[in-house]
């Protein structure tokens, strides 16, 4: 390409830019202005060559113009870059945003090159959304409410101090992130909450609304409403900042879930009704007949002038239960709802009651109370026995924890730190891959997921801690089935084995390198004890002729020996001896005369010396080595087939194969 094509190239691509290219001078003089201005500002560029460019801008903005332009006389190397509004040609008023560069050197330029694009539509949807924003904190500052601000790109989140003063959180605790935020959401709301968002975020409601509970600082659940909608979206419809509201709606929500615990109530049996004196001890005045049927007591019995109904309460919730009902006492408290107590039965037995009560005025002007009871016996049963599960699993050795039917986890135990290395707040609203060490590729996860979805997995697995180290956890897991057979959630625990592997690999370790001693010595060695052969190696089978270990571990050493040593010692009693000495003493040194199979003898030096390892002792004769230990407990098998006690031998001890 010549120079005058690309000459010629570089002015078609400034021409046909939508972006204005202008030059100026010092006193702010055009002295160049590109075809964009037409479409930009409907100006003809020759129009506005010799005119200074302030006279285009807003009084507003010339201050800021000018003190860009001052800028770049005092630091030419770096460019400027200002928003500011430029007069159109039919009076409106256009947001320019500008890029400016000394080029006063330049021999082409000569001036200030101005680069310029119109964001009018930009600053129009910031100037509404800062408007909205100022509405909506003046409307919710009247109702006590506090507002989020999310920018969806980011996922930063702007909050005021309501809602983390409300949690009791500082705001850097909860931080600037969604995460600080979902982090807390009670773990059965969380689906709840997203999909309600996602529904909004997909368009398909006006705004976004969730009540639900939030996790405080001191460990308790607190009930928030949050209100949302998005505000802006990009050209593809992808939304990109949202705003709302938060409010405590703890009492309100709390009180609406008694109110349909006390209608619920009904479901869990029949309810007895009462009416007591608001005197002392609380004296019955009335008794619905179904009474027998739960507690035992006849409606006679409770209203005769003996019995009060202070005196079925269990002592141990006595005093709670007189506390609680004082609150009738109060002004402008009309009912009083008790949480489950302890009553005695007719037969002595303790059954759990529900009681909801209310003050009535009587005829005679005097206060009754008006209550019923609900035996909620059974409830609390399955309530004391999923606390035993729990704290069972609290205190578990092993790491224990619970995902949803998509894999995200939503419970860890305590032992799922101490295993993994990963805390609680790291590892909620993630999934077990957070584990994966590389080791397994996608088909191996492809088939544990078949696996679990259709019943019980189990394997060892190598997994890698939060601090990069690897481990092997032995895991089991399992799905969480619903009432119609769906799978709701999947429970897994996980033992780690690591020490337990490394003690294995070791063992067999050591076991691969005496076993290579064992049997590629020269010498013939032979395993055994008061009552006979444990085990031999090759060589001993060659000396003896015998065909195999099996074959040759019937035998006793007197069995291989003559009936009588060539000293008239009968070899069987001579044997018990010196074994019995080398056990006793430590050691044994004898000359000894043995037998092959074929029945040909041979004679030998035999030492017997007796040293302690792992429980096994050591033997050595002239011929080979015989390895002995005293009496105990076999700590190994033998490494081929181990028979029973010779001949019923007595005293016979076992020995670890080497």
């Amino acid at each position: 390409m010549t120079d005058s094509e690309e000459i010629d190239q570089y002015r078609r691509l400034v021409e046909e830019s939508n972006d204005v290219v202008a030059v100026v001078d010092t006193d702010g003089t055009v002295t160049y202005v590109s075809p964009a201005v037409k479409r930009v500002l409907g100006y003809d560029p020759e129009a506005l060559v010799g005119d200074v460019g302030s006279e285009y801008t807003h009084p507003d903005d010339r201050d800021t113009v000018t003190a860009a332009v001052e800028s770049l006389r005092t630091g030419p190397d770096e460019p400027r870059t200002v928003e500011f509004r430029v007069q159109r040609a039919d009076g409106s008023w256009c947001w320019i945003e500008a890029t400016m560069r000394n080029r006063l050197d330049d021999d082409v330029i000569a001036g200030i090159l101005v680069n310029g694009r119109d964001i009018t539509e930009r600053k129009e949807r910031e100037a509404e959304l800062v408007t909205t924003k100022q509405r909506m904190e003046l409307a919710l500052e009247g109702a006590n409410l506090g507002i989020w601000d999310w920018d969806m790109r980011s996922d930063r989140v702007s909050r005021d101090e309501l809602l983390t003063e409300m949690l009791g959180y500082t705001k850097a605790e909860m931080g600037d992130r969604m995460r600080g935020w979902e982090r807390v959401v009670h773990p059965e709301d969380r689906e709840r909450h997203d999909e309600a968002l996602a529904e909004h975020v997909a368009n398909r409601t006006a705004y976004y609304r969730c009540d639900h509970r939030l996790k405080t600082k001191s460990g308790e659940w607190k009930w928030v409403r949050t209100m949302g909608k998005v505000v802006e979206r990009d050209e593809d419809g992808t939304p990109i900042r949202a705003v709302g509201i938060h409010q405590d709606i703890d009492d309100r929500k709390r009180a609406e879930l008694a109110l349909k615990e006390e209608r619920d109530m009904f479901k869990e049996g029949p309810a007895v009704v009462f009416e007591w004196e608001d005197t002392a001890d609380w004296p019955i005045e009335y008794v619905s007949e179904n009474v027998e049927e739960v507690l035992g007591y006849t409606p006679d019995e409770l209203g005769s002038a003996d019995r009060h109904y202070a005196d079925i309460v269990h002592e141990a919730d006595h005093e709670r239960v007189v506390s609680k009902a004082s609150e009738l006492d109060s002004e402008g408290v009309e009912s009083i709802t008790l949480d489950p107590y302890r009553v005695i039965t007719a037969s002595g037995d303790v059954r759990w009651v529900k009681e909801y009560t209310r003050a009535v005025e009587s005829g005679n002007e005097t206060t009754e109370l008006l209550g019923y009871l609900v035996d909620v016996t059974e409830r609390k049963r399955r309530e004391h026995e999923l606390q035993q599960f729990k704290t069972a699993v609290e205190r578990s050795a092993h790491a224990i924890y619970i995902t949803d039917a998509e894999g995200t986890i939503e419970y860890i135990n305590p032992a799922f730190e101490a295993v993994t290395g990963y805390s609680e707040e790291a590892a909620i609203g993630e999934t077990p891959r957070l584990l994966q060490s590389g080791e397994y590729d996608d088909e191996f996860y492809e088939e544990f997921w078949e696996t679990i979805r259709a019943g019980q997995w189990e394997a060892e697995m190598i997994d890698e801690r939060a601090d990069g180290e690897r481990i092997v956890l032995n895991q089991t897991v399992g799905p969480i089935i619903d009432d119609d057979g769906d799978v709701r959630k999947f429970v897994a625990v996980a033992q780690d084995i690591t020490e337990r592997k490394e003690r294995e690999r070791k063992l067999r370790e050591r076991e691969r390198k005496y076993r290579t001693l064992f049997e590629d010595t020269r010498d013939a060695l032979m395993v055994f004890d008061r009552g006979g052969y444990l085990d031999c190696n090759e060589r001993a089978l060659e000396l003896f002729g015998v065909d195999s270990v099996e074959e040759f571990i019937e035998y006793t050493p007197w069995d291989r020996s003559p009936p009588r040593q060539p000293d008239g010692a009968d070899s069987k009693a001579a044997a018990l001896d010196h074994i019995e000495t080398a056990f006793e003493e430590g050691e044994a040194f004898f000359e000894w005369t043995h037998q092959r199979t074929d029945g040909t003898e041979f004679p030998s030096e035999v030492k017997l010396s007796r040293f302690e390892y792992e429980g096994a002792s050591v033997a050595r004769a002239g011929t080979g080595h015989f390895r002995t230990q005293g009496a105990g407990t076999r700590t190994r098998k033998a490494r081929r087939k181990v028979p029973q006690p010779v001949r019923g031998h007595p005293g016979r001890a076992h020995v670890a194969e080497p």
